[in-house]
């Protein structure tokens, strides 16, 4: 009986968190963000088993010239039930859904080796005016570190000018609002370092291209760039 007691103890909030889980899960189910099928209670992972290895084969690794990256890797396209799942992501407040886009980049990129624990991996910041419960972002970046064993670093770039939705713009809309409107934390030391930026959607490419500047300006020598679902075109 005392084995019993310990054993519930110390796997209480194991034990409680997987039961709120599955609550949670009953009032509010998981589907696929491929197929939109029906996902068993409790799984994590947005994905259910038929479509893994179509979600997979997704994986692209980019190379553009004027992103100011050495790679782009980017996990899924954005088009289709996927991109219903990362708008709901990012303006419905579906949190848990970062954990699967954080997932599938950590899989893209386990094995590069930029990825390393030498390298700063941080986020592109949102506004402070912006009515977000999180930087999407960051929380993709967060799940990335957490499933890496790395530390993920804020801070190192800041929105100090409130932007208007960016999705809705052109590209020439974009570089109008975007320019300018990102700050260095001056207390930070990128010289010589690598720094590994992470966003939700890659469009047009001028947020990326902005912040990696900024990055190089401040002395990164290498810059790369992990995007959940990839739209630009070539």
């Amino acid at each position: 009986m005392r084995e019993v007691i310990l054993f519930f103890r110390k796997n209480f909030f194991e034990l409680a968190g997987w039961f709120l889980n599955l609550i949670l899960d009953l009032l509010f189910p998981k589907f696929c963000i491929n197929c939109g099928r029906l996902l068993p209670l409790t799984q994590k992972l947005c994905v259910c088993s038929s479509c893994r290895s179509t979600v997979r084969d997704m994986t692209s690794v980019l190379i553009d010239d004027n992103s100011g990256c050495e790679e782009i890797i980017s996990a899924l396209k954005y088009d289709g039930k996927i991109r219903e799942a990362m708008l709901r992501f990012k303006f419905k407040n579906i949190k848990y859904l970062g954990y699967t886009f954080g997932k599938l980049l950590a899989e893209a990129v386990k094995d590069r080796s930029f990825m390393n624990e030498a390298a700063l991996i941080t986020y592109v910041p949102i506004h402070v005016s912006r009515n977000r419960e999180y930087n999407q972002s960051a929380v993709i970046a967060e799940h990335i570190c957490s499933e890496l064993g790395l530390e993920c670093s804020g801070g190192i770039i800041y929105r100090i000018k409130p932007i208007e939705r960016l999705s809705s713009m052109n590209g020439y809309d974009k570089e109008f609002y975007i320019r300018n409107s990102y700050m260095f934390n001056p207390l930070i030391n990128l010289s010589g370092k690598t720094v590994v930026i992470v966003d939700d959607v890659l469009t047009t490419g001028t947020t990326l291209r902005t912040v990696s500047e900024e990055l190089r300006k401040h002395g990164a020598k290498h810059v790369y760039a992990l995007i959940a679902c990839y739209s630009k075109t070539q």
